[in-house]
């Protein structure tokens, strides 16, 4: 859920005021498909400790935004960086 939150206040800040209610709209139907996805993943991997191992181990392309993304871009868009 966390790394859910971190992508929906990034795709919010990053479009105008006009479209804010849009993709803050449009950015639950991945979560939803998440959901979906995790439950076919347990239903075919029935061992808990693998079900966390493939389910977690795309979490690992995130850790590229530590370097990618610096500070948040609204904060830049304001100061006009």
């Amino acid at each position: 859920m966390g790394c859910f939150s971190i992508s929906f206040v990034i795709c919010v800040e990053c479009v105008s005021m006009k479209y804010t209610l849009l993709v803050g709209t449009l950015i639950q139907i991945p979560f939803a498909i998440g959901e979906i996805i995790l439950g076919l993943e347990a239903f075919l991997i029935r061992d808990f400790f693998n079900l966390q191992l493939v389910s977690h181990s795309p979490l690992v392309l995130l850790l590229s935004y530590w370097f990618l993304i610096p500070e948040a871009s609204f904060f830049a868009h304001l100061n006009k960086f």
